[in-house]
């Protein structure tokens, strides 16, 4: 290799290191075995320092690759159940934009993603319908789109990575938002469960009474075209009373608390009102007597 090639080569692999951090964080949210081979095989493109079309073969793998992530993140089924689909002008049902935002808000209704989390959707389909409309002129070779030189590369790579990953970002983000908007009304379904339920706390003692709660943990579970799915976890901390209240005065009897984890599964329909929740599944976490028992913690007057 001539140091010309030589130079050539150490540019292609600056344009690798220096975005090596984007490069795996990308590839954390490829799932199949091909979204994962076909983003090697791209970035492969770049370091084929004798070939003057590797910016335009890494062009057009990157475009498919877009192409296939969009389509498993927004399948067409779904995205036409959406409340805000309408039927795109031409042929084709479902458009690139309709897959961005299907990825990002699934069926929510847009006044809820604007009002209440203050999410600019149209932003991202900008970001992303111009890297896709970069990809394509690399993709078409003329006297302008070849041999692009290595630092032309690390710009545009950089670019390309920074908007796909904002895409992915705000995926992960939404679910943390759309969980703090609506906390008040999970916290709300839980406890009326939990007073729904507590005479199954009853079956082991004299009395139960109202105590303490933790919610612990609530996660978005699930949310497609039509419902949405949180999980919370958590524990209750009741006060139980065996005997009556002069038997506990007399020392015949005794007053205790325990913590009882709980799981809640609720949903809503996001057609209608995501602040609509309702339990789905519920339970208290105790098996048995004797695991009743286990863990008490006796109050003294």
């Amino acid at each position: 290799m001539n140091i010309q090639g030589f130079d050539f080569l150490k540019g292609c692999l600056k344009i690798l290191s220096e975005n090596s951090e984007k490069i795996l964080t990308f590839q954390k949210y490829l799932e199949t075995d091909f979204e994962k081979k076909l983003f090697e095989a791209a970035i492969n493109n770049l370091l084929d320092v004798h070939n003057p079309l590797r910016f335009n073969n890494f062009s057009y793998a990157m475009r498919e690759l877009l192409d296939h992530i969009l389509k498993r993140l927004a399948p067409d089924e779904y995205v036409k159940k959406c409340i805000w689909y309408t039927p795109p002008a031409g042929e084709r049902k479902v458009v690139r934009s309709q897959r961005i935002k299907y990825a990002i808000q699934k069926g929510l209704p847009d006044s809820f993603i604007s009002r209440e989390l203050g999410i600019d959707v149209a932003s991202v389909q900008r970001n992303i319908t111009h890297i896709i409309q970069e990809l394509n002129k690399y993709v078409h070779i003329s006297q302008n789109t070849f041999d692009i030189a290595p630092i032309d590369q690390l710009e545009k790579l950089s670019s390309f990575l920074d908007s796909i990953l904002e895409l992915f970002k705000i995926i992960d983000d939404i679910k943390t938002e759309i969980i703090d908007s609506m906390i008040g009304h999970i916290e709300r379904e839980v406890v009326d469960e939990i007073l729904k339920n507590f005479d199954k706390l009853e079956g082991y003692v004299t009395h139960a009474y109202w105590g303490d709660y933790e919610i612990k943990i609530v996660e978005l579970e699930d949310m497609d075209y039509e419902k949405l799915y949180v999980r919370v976890s958590g524990i209750i901390e009741p006060e139980f009373q065996i005997g009556s209240d002069s038997d506990v005065k007399k020392g015949n009897g005794m007053v205790f608390t325990k913590q009882i984890p709980f799981v809640a599964r609720l949903v809503s329909n996001i057609k209608k009102n995501p602040y609509e929740l309702q339990v789905e599944k519920f339970n208290i976490d105790i098996n048995d007597t004797r695991d009743f028992w286990e863990d008490i913690r006796i109050l003294e007057d």
